[in-house]
């Protein structure tokens, strides 16, 4: 230790008289330190006895740690009144704690580890709001001292567990296993180390993928550090820091946890005045190990135990409950609003208001072509991606960044509703909800904007909220976007806010337009289906059921005449086969893939493998054959009405009237938003909306027995990469409200649980494993599905219906939980490299400069692979969109460039990589040498310019003369 200490004397033989000469250099601070710790002498008194006995651990006589805890030790808890910045970011911990603890299912235990958590100062702050049922608490320091009275001090909470830790060495090493806790705290700990970069990588593999680190860090030099907590440090190793300031600002913790592969942080703490500040950052939740995601790992540990074994218990439906209406609108500051606004004036309103109260506003109008009208309004095209984009680049450049968009697109004449003037207008309805929204996410992304944006999304007639609303269901195509943009865009909250538009310039309208207001400047929660009905808010619930299962079906006829969508998938088969053995039904099941005729079917099975897909189908057939149904496979593309007509003509032929309707027909989501297109979305929408309305208008004015709609909890749950299937089964919904409203038909959706082992849902559950590491919660197997069909068609009296085999509301939380980082995180990086590099077509061939080392290092911690060739492909290598979304984005940050993500799609190698860098690097130099050269041109003088400009004649003409 005494080697350790000689940075603070001069070496002498004397060292008690150096070090009388160094207190007298540090008399004049003294005054300043009296000044400071005015109000807490307690402070004084410690760094008093440090001082005093410093020449004894200089001289190696006392050992430091044993000097500052005895200084503690001599002060009584009720003598230390506690500083007011120890209050603040105490709390400031405490309720983001809190806040995720608010959102844990019941079911799911947290698991936190505290590093060097001392005498337990935020310790005794955090245990009290952490479920002890379901919480893990490890307690750590670096001495069995401080463990010794943790013990004693917290010994009442009895999910608390006590370990020595050194964070400068491997966890694993010391009985840690990797990737096990969901949340790290550590309190003014970390920059004691000698090695930041090497702590914060034994951090990371402490967190489990997706996981927190909850950071409070002293981020200005202290006075008084050297004499009291400087003494237990160890040599510095980081060229920035030294034992005397080791601590890091603000930005260079940024820095610091970037280039450790925290890719994106926060501070909490939104003052500077005491010198400290709270960071969260958050391990991404996509990973290669296979250790389950944060906040996944059940109490049980099992997560079967989540299904409820009743299927009576399966049964919600979805309702408003009234809610508070948020505090009033009052703006302190300014900031900078993007309103989308409608053709009814509603936005312009808005903005209007916004305006007056001294905001700093942009609207946005629908047009043909991008246009800028004034100063801070615009035109542009909403079928244009492009448009978006360089909307918000020029904004960005005026230095306009938006914190609020409200998109008013889905706001239209209710005159136009009654008149079901939509009706011919689908594309258009699209274009100005689903991919206007789809299209702004993506331009957020490619301008690279970071910071905390709140989106309102606003709509009307699309809720059914008293019942008596004309409904719009292609609005519903909004809840899409809505749901699974949080999800994939941390930095961005949405919420869908429904209302009823009173009459203009009425005080109703002020009114709504004020609560509208506050509704987007409260603080986020995870209400995010919301509307408005006069003065009263509401926001969307789930209400369970009980559906009973009787031995008679009244809606079913013997022999009845059923139309199937989707009739040859995994659920339409299922469904064919309950109707079949039932009541021996007629079945008509369409689908839009060849399937050979009835003549051919023996010639195929006798040509082809038993598990092939068709013969597995096949026989199935003739399955439903056996049990009595007659069958009739027809094809036919049901988002096709011409092909559609002829089918349902050539049922009635040989069957006669049709009795019932199942539509089916479904694709699965296109990936995640950034990447998507309107081509690849459409695919997934089509069958779902436009085949839906060609069902509904060829079967218009028939009496059906029952038209159900296969819908998917995705429509209210949401999920990753599938932001075109979750808006598709929320238009569902929306339609079969829509539909009940106008008919006595018998019309429902049903949001359908997975059913295991049929379907896109074995895709579903392969996908899911693979991004969390753990299986789904095990859905239905086809008995309990026929079952849950059997008594919804029976029962039922609700236009939609909800089987969940867990909790609704389980569901609902987890989806907050993946969002939950908008308050207190962001999603970021990765672990580190693991894996051997597979084996590949091409040869491996090391990186061979700068650019290329450094791509290489961010392909390696991303894909958690020990070594990257420079013509590896990153797909190849077991990359995804997922995956390549936060590739680019580590790509720009690292380089300071804009890289779009289509580039890295034509460029999937660190080669190709490389060159793109290289090439927009010198653009950048070039702007850069070519500005420089007009302000050195902006200062010259008339004559200087005048002596160059001769001069270039000169030359020109001796050019001339050569030649």
């Amino acid at each position: 230790m005494l080697q350790n200490c000689r940075e603070y004397v001069v070496e002498s033989d004397n060292n008690v008289k150096h070090l009388s000469v160094l207190r007298c250099r540090r008399c004049k601070r003294h005054k300043a330190f009296r000044i400071q710790w005015i109000e807490t002498p307690q402070i004084l008194e410690i760094i008093q006895q440090c001082g005093n006995n410093l020449a004894q651990v200089l001289i190696g006589q006392k050992e430091p740690l044993e000097l500052y805890v005895a200084a503690k030790d001599s002060l009584t808890e009720s003598s230390q009144p506690e500083q007011l910045s120890n209050i603040y970011f105490k709390g400031i911990i405490r309720s983001s704690l809190e806040a995720l603890v608010k959102r844990l299912p019941s079911n799911i235990n947290l698991r936190i580890i505290e590093i060097g958590g001392g005498q337990g100062v935020v310790t005794s702050e955090l245990l009290p709001v952490l479920p002890s049922a379901q919480t893990k608490y490890v307690f750590t320091d670096i001495d069995g001292l401080f463990l010794n009275e943790a013990q004693q001090k917290f010994g009442a909470y009895s999910f608390v567990e006590y370990s020595l830790l050194n964070i400068e060495q491997s966890p694993q090493e010391q009985g840690y296993k990797s990737h096990s806790f969901d949340v790290v705290v550590a309190v003014n700990v970390l920059h004691i180390t000698s090695n930041l970069e090497k702590t914060l990588n034994h951090v990371r593999s402490l967190l489990a993928p997706g996981g927190l680190l909850l950071l409070w860090e002293i981020t200005e030099a202290q006075l008084r550090f050297d004499i009291t907590d400087g003494l237990l440090m160890n040599v510095i190793e980081d060229k920035k820091r030294s034992r005397g300031n080791p601590f890091l600002s603000k930005e260079q913790w940024y820095e610091k946890l970037y280039s450790s592969g925290f890719v994106e942080v926060e501070a909490l703490s939104k003052s500077n005045i005491f010198g400290h500040d709270v960071i969260v950052a958050q391990v991404s939740a996509s990973t290669t190990n296979e250790e389950p995601i944060a906040f996944t790992v059940s109490i049980e540990q099992k997560e079967t135990a989540l299904k409820k074994p009743d299927i009576a218990d399966w049964f919600y439906i979805p309702s408003w409950k009234r809610s508070l209406l948020p505090i009033s609108w009052n703006p302190v500051e300014q900031k900078c609003w993007l309103i989308f606004v409608d053709e009814c004036d509603f936005g312009e309103k808005i903005a209007y208001n916004l305006a007056l109260a001294g905001q700093d506003v942009i609207t946005v109008k629908i047009g043909e072509q991008k246009e800028k009208l004034c100063q801070d309004s615009y035109i542009i095209n909403p079928q244009q991606p492009h448009d978006y984009e360089t909307l918000l680049q020029e904004l960005q450049t005026l230095g306009k960044i938006p914190s609020y968009i409200i998109h008013c697109w889905s706001i239209t004449s209710v005159n136009d509703i009654s008149n079901n003037i939509f009706q011919d207008s689908l594309d258009n309805v699209e274009d100005f909800s689903f991919y206007s929204l789809l299209f702004l996410a993506q331009a957020i992304k490619e301008q690279n904007l970071t910071h905390f944006i709140e989106m309102g999304i606003l709509s009307n007639n699309m809720q059914q909220v008293t019942g008596s609303e004309v409904l719009f269901p292609e609005k519903a195509l909004i809840l899409g976007p809505c749901q699974v943009i949080p999800l994939e865009y941390p930095n961005i909250n949405c919420r869908s806010i429904d209302v009823a538009i009173p009459l203009k310039e009425t005080w109703q309208e002020d009114q709504l337009i004020n609560q509208l207001l506050a509704e987007m400047t409260h603080k986020p929660s995870d209400e995010q289906i919301i509307a408005y009905r006069g003065s009263h808010r509401w926001v969307q619930d789930f209400q369970t059921i009980q559906l009973e299962s009787s031995a008679k079906n009244h809606r079913l006829r013997e022999k009845g005449v059923y139309l199937i969508t989707g009739g040859l998938g995994g659920l339409g088969l299922a469904l064919a086969e309950y109707l079949a053995q039932t009541v021996q039904a007629k079945l008509i099941l369409i689908g839009r893939s060849p399937f050979p005729d009835l003549l051919e079917w023996q010639q195929w099975l006798s040509t082809h493998e038993p598990q092939d897909t068709t013969s597995i189908k096949i026989r199935k057939l003739r399955n439903l054959e056996a049990l009595g149904a007659e069958v009739m496979v027809l094809r036919a593309d049901v988002t096709n009405s011409e092909q559609m007509f002829v089918a349902l003509e050539t049922a009635r032929q040989r069957f006669g009237e049709i009795h019932g309707v199942i539509h089916a027909a479904a694709l699965p989501g296109g990936g995640i938003i950034q990447l998507a297109t309107k081509e690849t979305t459409a695919n997934s929408l089509a069958p779902k909306v436009k085949g839906t309305r060609i069902l509904d208008n060829l079967f218009r004015g028939t009496n059906l027995d029952f038209f159900v709609l296969c819908s998917s909890l995705s429509s209210f749950a949401g999920e990753l990469g599938i932001v075109d299937y979750t808006a598709a089964n929320a238009f569902i919904d929306a339609f079969a409200q829509y539909r009940a409203s106008l008919t006595k038909n018998f019309t429902i959706s049903i949001n359908w649980d997975r059913w295991d082992n049929v379907g896109m849902a074995v895709a579903v559950a392969v996908r899911y494993k693979a991004i969390s590491k753990v299986d789904l919660v095990p859905g239905m197997n086809v008995s309990e599905g026929i079952e849950a069909f059997k008594r919804i068609l029976c029962s039922s009296t609700v236009p939609q219906v909800i089987v969940s085999t867990q909790d609704v509301s389980t569901l609902i939380q987890r989806k907050n939980l993946l969002k939950s980082g908008k308050d207190e995180l962001k999603q970021v990086s990765q672990t580190q490299p693991t894996h051997q590099r597979p084996h590949l077509a091409n040869t491996y061939i090391p990186p061979s400069n700068e650019i290329e080392h450094t791509l290489a290092e961010i392909w390696q911690k991303l894909l958690g692979i020990q070594v990257i060739g420079i013509h590896d492909n990153f797909f190849e290598l077991g990359g995804d969109s997922l995956f390549a979304s936060q590739l680019v984005s580590r790509i720009c940050k690292t380089f300071e460039i804009e890289l779009p993500y289509k580039s890295f799609y034509s460029a999937p190698t660190v080669a190709e990589l490389s060159d793109i860098i290289i090439q927009k690097l010198t653009q950048q130099t070039d702007q850069e040498a070519l500005v420089q050269a007009l302000a050195e041109i902006e200062q010259l003088s008339e004559d200087e310019v005048q002596e160059i400009l001769a001069s270039s004649e000169n030359s020109i003409e001796v050019e001339g003369c050569y030649e």
